[in-house]
């Protein structure tokens, strides 16, 4: 709930069902900055998904952005982001976006998640299923 640039918190955890499988260590998330860490180079497809739940008291335009830096963030673009503005009442929304990232560098080329809603508006979270989340899929060496 409220802005969260970037969001870092301990709190989000990896998918970790029956069915879910990694190659290597996968991407790893620093709580303390918010950051994600590739654990090897190449052309990954980055999608985010955001569950927005809206309160009617609050300003409703609320969204979860991804970041992306090729340069530890010294400076970062916005690559991609889920939006959402209500009508004034409590409302559930789902959106997804993704963009691709080259990762030529595992030190230097990060990504993270920012949040911009007033209190009141929130992202929604579950330990037992995805709502709110990042996936990362390599598709092929870096570019």
């Amino acid at each position: 709930s409220g802005d969260s640039e970037p969001i870092a918190t301990s709190n989000l955890q990896r998918v970790d069902d029956a069915t879910f499988s990694k190659i290597g260590s996968g991407v790893a998330y620093d709580t303390s900055n918010g950051r994600f860490t590739f654990s090897a180079t190449g052309l990954y497809f980055v999608e985010i998904t955001a569950v927005f739940i809206i309160d009617a008291s609050a300003d409703n335009n609320v969204n979860f952005i991804l970041q992306g830096s090729a340069n530890d963030f010294t400076n970062s673009d916005d690559l991609c982001q889920c939006n959402f503005g209500g009508d004034g009442n409590i409302e559930r929304n789902t959106n997804t976006n993704s963009t691709l990232f080259n990762c030529t560098n595992t030190s230097t080329h990060k990504v993270r998640l920012n949040y911009n809603g007033t209190s009141g508006n929130n992202l929604q979270g579950s330990s037992g299923s995805t709502r709110t989340g990042i996936r990362f899929i390599r598709l092929a060496d870096s570019q």
